[in-house]
């Protein structure tokens, strides 16, 4: 699993995938104990839909001391209410 970047930027309800490329075995865990992935075999990926706002901190327990963390920033520039359906615009970092 490569950590190549530190922090990634999204809009609310994108989809995070985390995929293992490596040999190692990785696991998600998220620093408030909300979400944890099953550990990642090889080619074995890892998806989460982020519902809402903020800085999500994350780590492989495995791997955390050799810098296996990062953060995930959810992110709402402007919405619109329709109606019927939630548009929301993120802005693309």
């Amino acid at each position: 699993m490569k950590f190549t970047s530190g922090e990634l930027f999204i809009g609310l309800f994108d989809t995070v995938q985390w995929i293992n490329e490596t040999n190692a075995t990785h696991r998600i865990i998220f620093r408030d104990n909300s979400l944890e992935s099953a550990v990642l075999g090889k080619g074995e990926a890892f998806m989460y839909v982020f519902r809402k706002t903020g800085f999500i901190k994350y780590a492989c327990p495995l791997h955390k001391l050799a810098g296996k963390k990062g953060v995930v920033k959810v992110i709402i520039d402007e919405c619109k209410w329709t109606g019927k359906d939630l548009i929301l615009l993120a802005a693309a970092y």
